[in-house]
């Protein structure tokens, strides 16, 4: 069976995480719709290939060895913002560019966690969180791959057993999933006043629009050099 054509060998991983260093995959895919994704690992499954999956590499350490296997990087970048503050992102928004979107489009929800790197697949992974806000605060399904068969899995965010900085799919190493799209729940009212004491600090006691509150935490952290700066 030969490789579908989004298929490159000995590609260098190195360049595709943020500390830039380690040895090159075996395989690697770049897809971005669901039906090259269920043919990479039909492909992957016949040919007893190991797969991971690479976002925006902010948290991952490569061997010099490499990877020998496919690993596959899926980029749906769509967002679709609804009348009532549904919001639908693919895997492979940054999520602080969908952070951003719903920001400008008075959304609250959002705001503080601005900044974080990485793309909105892994955001149900860790249960991003930051400032008082968390992704399970306003995730209400997650659409994924079981990476074992390529079966489709939608889960509801009771579902994903969120907790803190953790999910189901840090403990489901038996069965593990590629997130291609989240749906959350956002709002239109006035964002709530921040929890974090330090937010509260430097916004003081008046309200604060989604703007300020985003731009008040991108300098919190960019004090801390939590900020991804590749200078």
């Amino acid at each position: 069976m030969h490789p579908p054509s989004s298929v490159r060998t000995q590609v260098p991983l190195a360049p595709l995480t943020t500390l830039e260093v380690g040895g090159p995959a075996r395989y690697l895919a770049e897809v971005d719709d669901r039906a090259a994704l269920a043919d990479l690992l039909a492909w992957a499954h016949a040919a007893r290939l190991p797969v991971a999956v690479l976002g925006g590499g902010s948290n991952l350490l490569v061997a010099d060895a490499g990877f020998d296997g496919l690993v596959i990087r899926f980029l749906d970048r769509r967002v679709e913002v609804g009348a009532h503050g549904s919001v639908v992102a693919g895997a492979g928004v940054e999520w602080d560019a969908l952070v951003a979107r719903t920001v400008e489009a008075g959304l609250a929800g959002l705001e503080c966690l601005s900044g974080i790197p990485g793309l909105c697949g892994a955001a149900p992974v860790q249960n991003i969180g930051a400032y008082g806000q968390e992704l399970g605060d306003t995730l209400r399904r997650v659409r994924a791959v079981r990476l074992t068969d390529g079966a489709p899995v939608e889960l509801t965010s009771a579902a994903c057993a969120l907790g803190y900085r953790t999910s189901r799919f840090k403990r489901d190493g038996q069965a593990p999933h590629l997130i291609v799209e989240l749906e959350l729940e956002l709002s239109r009212a006035a964002p709530a006043p921040p929890r974090y004491a330090e937010l509260r600090d430097r916004l003081g006691d008046r309200p604060a629009g989604l703007t300020e509150v985003r731009e008040a935490v991108l300098a919190l952290r960019r004090r801390k050099s939590m900020l991804l700066d590749p200078a």
